[in-house]
C-alpha cells in the first residue's frame, strides 16, 4: 500500500477512482465485483470486512455504498479502522426519504415497500432482495449521524450534493437533498 494514497470503497466501475486519479491521487479501488474494465490498483474484497491494515489511509473516499450494506455500522467501523488517526473520510448517501433516496424504485418508494416494488415492475417482495448483492436498505441522516459518532468518526463538514443551499444541517429539509458528510478520525 502507498503511504498517501485514496481509498475509494464500493468504486463500482471506478467512475470516482478515475476522477480521483485524473486530479492527481493516488488512488487503491476497492469493490465485491469485478467491474468489467477495472481501475488500476483494483483490490476485489468486501467492504464490511476490508482485506487492508488498521490506520493505513490518510482519506477514504465512499460513494452510494451505504445505504446498500445490510449492515452500514460494520461499514463505518472498517472505515475507521483503516482511516489513518487525523484522517478524513467522505462517506455521501441519499436519504430514504429524499426524491432520489428510492433508487430505482423513485419516487414511488415515497408510498411504501409494496406499492413501489408493484408500482416500478420488479419481481421480488423487498427492496433489499430486488437486486442480489445490492440490497437497498432505508438510511436517515439521524442513523448515519449515530452510528459515526458510535465509531468514533467525528462530522467536520456536512453538506448536500445537488442543492445550492446547504440544508443537510435544518432538521426537516436536512431529510430531502443528497447528503456527503466528511467525517474525522482523531
Amino acid at each position: 500500500m502507498c503511504a498517501g494514497c485514496v481509498l475509494d470503497v464500493g468504486c463500482g466501475n471506478g467512475g470516482y477512482s478515475r476522477a480521483l486519479r485524473a486530479a492527481g491521487a493516488e488512488v487503491i479501488s476497492l469493490d465485491r465485483l469485478l467491474p468489467a474494465a477495472p481501475p488500476a490498483s483494483f483490490i476485489r474484497g468486501d467492504a464490511l470486512a476490508l482485506p487492508l491494515a488498521d490506520d493505513t489511509f490518510p482519506f477514504i473516499f465512499c460513494a452510494s455504498l451505504i445505504e446498500h450494506v445490510p449492515h452500514p455500522h460494520l461499514l463505518l467501523e472498517e472505515i475507521r479502522r483503516v482511516l489513518r488517526p487525523g484522517g478524513l473520510a467522505y462517506v455521501s448517501f441519499p436519504p430514504f426519504y429524499s426524491p432520489v433516496g428510492g433508487h430505482q424504485f423513485k419516487p414511488y418508494h415515497l408510498l411504501g415497500e409494496r406499492l413501489a416494488i408493484r408500482l416500478s415492475g420488479f419481481d421480488c417482495e423487498r427492496f433489499a432482495t430486488c437486486f442480489g448483492a445490492w440490497g437497498l436498505y432505508r438510511l436517515t441522516i439521524r442513523q448515519v449521524r449515530r452510528m459515526l459518532k458510535e465509531t468514533g468518526l467525528q462530522i467536520k463538514n456536512m453538506t448536500t450534493r445537488f442543492s445550492p443551499l446547504n440544508v443537510a444541517r435544518i432538521p426537516l429539509l436536512g431529510r430531502v437533498p443528497n447528503v456527503a458528510c466528511a467525517v474525522h478520525y482523531l
